[in-house]
């Protein structure tokens, strides 16, 4: 089992937020309170697909994508995974 997670039951390990199962290692129910009040800008750019689909083999074309049109040498310029992290970067600035 991953770190932090032997051992403990599976109420620990899991949270529900509007009826749907999410893991607490990666995700919060803040984070999705959060993702109620975002605003996408004009220029943001998303992938939205089911797990387990090719989404990660999209996210990187898409990020080659963008650096290549961008001239960045950055690896990642797109921020992934909306559900994931922490709640506070999707406050209005």
């Amino acid at each position: 089992m991953a770190d932090g997670l032997a051992g403990k039951a599976s109420e620990e390990m899991f949270f529900t937020y509007q009826g749907i199962l999410y893991p607490k290692l990666r995700c919060s129910p803040e984070t999705f309170q959060a993702l109620q009040d975002f605003v996408a800008r004009k220029d943001d750019m998303m992938l939205v697909a089911y797990p387990k689909c090719g989404t990660n083999w999209c996210v990187q074309i898409l990020n080659d994508l963008a650096a290549t049109v961008a001239g960045a040498e950055e690896e990642n310029i797109l921020h992934t995974m909306l559900e994931f992290g922490a709640a506070d970067k999707y406050k209005p600035t």
